[in-house]
């Protein structure tokens, strides 16, 4: 059991979903559950499996943050993707290039050098400065 982010990944389907689905997907997102001051945790962090260095249990990760950022765009939440892009890069420049990062405090976590972060990072700093 899990109230983690893996069914509502599906939100990268974007406009093919129904319009019903694709809101109610968004607006579980944006809530206090899974939103953090420093991006989208992989459980939401009420939840009673939220542990906060348990990998898929609760950690922000740099791969499924692009996910959602691009989903928002083509689903035309560009305010929401532009404030996930900003809390990202925030996230980085507090966390570093970490696997993946606390979900409340934004420490990083693992692997404190990982690839598929920092070139997330630089992807969306690139888009943002465009």
């Amino acid at each position: 059991e899990s109230d983690g982010i893996l069914p509502l990944i599906s939100i990268i389907l974007a406009n093919k979903l129904p319009e019903a689905t694709k809101k109610n997907i968004i607006n579980i997102l944006k809530s206090e559950r899974y939103l953090t001051k420093w991006g989208i945790a992989s459980e939401a962090i009420d939840s009673p499996y939220y542990d906060e260095d348990a990998y898929w249990r609760g950690p922000i990760w740099a791969p499924t943050t692009l996910l959602f950022i691009e989903a928002f765009e083509e689903c035309g939440e560009q305010e929401l993707a532009n404030e996930l892009t900003e809390k990202f890069l925030e996230l980085c420049k507090n966390g570093g290039f970490a696997e993946n990062f606390h979900a409340e405090t934004g420490r990083g976590l693992r692997d404190l050098a990982h690839t598929w972060t920092s070139s997330v990072f630089i992807h969306l700093a690139k888009k943002l400065a465009k």
